[in-house]
Formats: structure tokens, sequence, C-alpha cells
């Protein structure tokens, strides 16, 4: 396929207007090739990602996360980004990165953890004014409600990974929010809908001082919190381009950077085993 008529597809598909306001996203690296033919599904770059595209003789890495967030002033060895920036275009391969487009997606990054959590009646926790099947987050409810520790065991059963949280003065959770990856920009905004848990990544000490005793706010983890991501992909570009004449492979490698003391290799192969079972399908 021509490649701009892919990057018009995927236009089409995740509407860059509705991704977060300058968020990197769009094509990153183009290698000067005009034809996509094997594309590489990756939560994003590393230098084992790369490895494996080569592998797998791709001409293209489709990521979630972009390679470069910052205009890049010089393209050196001494930094990583520049490193990969000329690994990548050595070997003639092009990154397309989607983020906050997927994000937004109506069946996104927060609405793929919802269901995995069996939340019911899950719609965007935040629409976007110009298509409200779009929109960031993901809001869901419980038939039944449960209990702190019942909510986190679910989550633990995802993740296999440590949660931290907050505690609320309330017994049960019934109403949850979601937004995968660092989302406590959004706090504030999620208080005043009164929902009985937040759930998402990277929250600072005093965010949590900000939710003691008001409601549950729940760190599952950035990686955590968006590694069905590859899987969800795959499944949206192959349902949808399946009688094109790309070819798309889901990455097998395991990008997250975070090891954990004392559990650090028990944690690691639970999450290798997820990349097996999950994404080497």
């Amino acid at each position: 396929m021509n490649l701009f008529y892919f990057l018009e597809f995927l236009e089409n598909e995740f509407p860059s207007k509705l991704a977060m306001k300058d968020d990197k996203v769009g094509i990153q690296i183009h290698s000067g090739n005009l034809e996509v033919d094997q594309v590489l599904i990756a939560y994003e770059i590393t230098p084992e990602v790369i490895i494996e595209a080569l592998q797998n003789k791709v001409d293209t890495i489709l990521t979630f996360h972009p390679l470069i967030f910052s205009p890049l002033q010089t393209i050196t060895q001494d930094e990583r980004v520049g490193r990969l920036t000329t690994l990548l275009i050595r070997n003639k391969i092009s990154v397309i990165s989607l983020h906050t487009r997927f994000d937004v997606y109506p069946k996104g990054t927060s609405y793929i953890f919802a269901k995995a959590l069996e939340l019911s009646e899950i719609k965007p926790l935040f629409p976007n004014i110009e298509n409200e099947n779009y929109g960031m987050g993901a809001s869901g409810k419980y038939t039944k409600n449960v209990t702190i520790q019942e909510l986190l065991g679910k989550i633990h059963n995802i993740t296999n990974a440590p949660i931290r949280f907050s505690k609320s003065k309330k017994d049960y959770i019934k109403s949850v929010a979601i937004i995968g990856g660092s989302g406590t920009s959004f706090l504030h905004s999620v208080m005043n809908e009164s929902y009985d848990a937040f759930i998402t990544a990277d929250v600072s000490y005093h965010n949590f001082h900000i939710a003691d005793n008001v409601f549950n706010l729940i760190d599952a983890g950035h990686y955590e919190t968006e590694s069905f991501i590859v899987s969800a992909l795959f499944d949206v570009l192959n349902n949808k381009l399946n009688n094109t004449e790309i070819n798309f492979v889901k990455s097998r490698t395991l990008t997250n950077p975070v090891y954990y003391y004392p559990n650090t290799e028990q944690i690691r192969q639970n999450q290798e085993n997820f990349i097996i079972n999950k994404l080497g399908e």
C-alpha cells in the first residue's frame, strides 16, 4: 500500500484532531520508502524492538508511544533518541506514532482496560466535543457493589504488578473511572464527577493526599494499564485492512523499563508470559 494511503487510513480511523493538544503523533521518521508492505505494531521503540523489526523484515513500525517528544536539535549517539533514530534511518524503517489518537478511540486504551475489569455501561470518561463516540478515558459500573480489596484483586489479576492506592470512606465501589497511562492531570475533573474509584498511573505522593478519604485513587502502573494496546491495534488494523497487501506483525518484545523489588523476577516473568499468550498468538 502506498504510504500516504496508509497515513490517510490512520487519519480517518484515528483522527489526529481528536488527540490531546501538542501530542506528538503521525509519521515521525520517513525512511524514504513510499510503499508500506510489512508493519510491526509496537508499544514503543527500543533497540530490541528495532532488532525484532529487522528480523521480521519490516519497512514500518507503528508505535503507541512516540519516539520523538521534543524537537531534535542534534542527532548523535550520545543520547537514546538520537541512537534509535540513526539506527532506524540506517535500516530504512519508517516510524508512525498514534499515542493519544488511540487513547481517545472508541475502543481504545482505557476502554480495553475497563472491559478486562468486566465493567458494564462503558463509555468515554470525557467525550470529545466534536465526536462523542471518541474521548479520553473510560467510565463504567459494576452491577453489584465491590469492595476496594475486590477491585484491587481484579486489577492485580490483569497487571500482575504492585498497586498503589488511597482509600475513601465508602465501603463499596460501583462506579469506576479509568485513564490508562498518565492521567493525573484529570484528577480534579474526575473527583468532581463523584466516581467511587479512579484507576490511572504515575500518581504522585501529593495527589494521593488530595484523594485521601475522598475517593479511591489507584495507580496500577503505566505500562500495565496500556499492556493490551499492541494486541488491540493489531485486531483493528487486521479487521479494517485485511484485503490489502499490508502484513501486520505484533511486537513480542517487553519494553517496560521498570523493575520491582523484591518480586522483580516473578513480575517480569508474568509480563513476558502475557506477551507470549496475548501477542504471540
